[in-house]
């Protein structure tokens, strides 16, 4: 394999390695993250690059350095003592994810306060991959329709709260739900009674009605009843919008 390599234009990296010291560098780059994260105030975010050992991808192949060699597990406990609420991630492709979970993991972020950075550049010849271009203009065709719900959003208020598979975020008297998977017909939010002026899809802007439940109804055959005081109950249509993640917008009395 190494001479395949060779023949190929990639170098000797047994010579190139002779004499040298991988514990010292190591010590270099940890001493350089402490720096970073010492010196100049509270840092959010992190992301570290990475490379595979040979024993952990492909036996023979100029793959890199591994876990042991970056010293990884000290590296992160430093990172988490000096800086505690950091995010930490590796240098994930765009190319690995569908533009829905994508969409998802914006929206999941947005409802908790947070934001999300995709890593996605061009090739050597300048341009995006065809598969990141067309996840790109996916994302691109649901903000169009949908952006309002996390530009300028963030969590919804204490004490209103709906479903798992649902994600709230909030900008003023506008509520967004946006539905992760679609229900059977009702979504229940509670901490919405006597708020709600009006709901809509935000796709097609058409009209959702509601509901506000009464506690003391109780549930027959395949009537509702027995929800929380303070539960609103948006009726949605059978079929499920075709966008990659649709969002209810509910208006709300100032």
């Amino acid at each position: 394999m190494e001479q395949q390599a060779r023949q190929h234009g990639a170098p000797d990296v047994a010579t190139l390695n002779a004499g040298r010291d991988m514990a010292r560098y190591r010590d270099h780059l940890h001493g350089q993250v402490r720096e970073l994260l010492t010196r100049y105030g509270r840092i959010s975010h992190l992301f570290f690059d990475f490379s595979y050992a040979d024993d952990d991808h492909e036996p023979g192949a100029w793959n890199g350095k591994g876990a042991q060699d970056w010293g990884s597990e000290e590296l992160l406990a430093t990172v988490r003592e000096l800086q505690p609420a950091i995010v930490v991630n590796d240098r994930d492709e765009l190319r690995e994810k569908p533009a829905d979970l994508l969409v998802r993991m914006l929206v999941d972020g947005v409802s908790k306060g947070g934001n999300l950075l995709l890593n996605v550049g061009p090739n050597a010849r300048g341009r995006f991959s065809p598969s990141a271009a067309r996840t790109l203009d996916a994302i691109a065709g649901w903000m169009e329709l949908h952006a309002r719900s996390v530009h300028g959003t963030g969590p919804a208020q204490a004490g209103i709260a709906t479903s798992a598979d649902a994600r709230l975020t909030q900008r003023g008297d506008r509520l967004y739900v946006h539905l992760f998977a679609w229900p059977l017909r009702h979504l229940h939010v509670t901490g919405l009674a006597g708020r709600v002026e009006h709901a809509q899809l935000l796709d097609d802007a058409s009209e959702v009605r509601f509901t506000e439940a009464d506690p003391s109804v109780r549930a027959y055959g395949t009537g509702m009843g027995r929800l929380p005081a303070g539960t609103t109950t948006f009726e949605l249509p059978v079929v499920r919008p075709d966008v990659l993640v649709p969002v209810v917008e509910v208006f709300l009395r100032r």
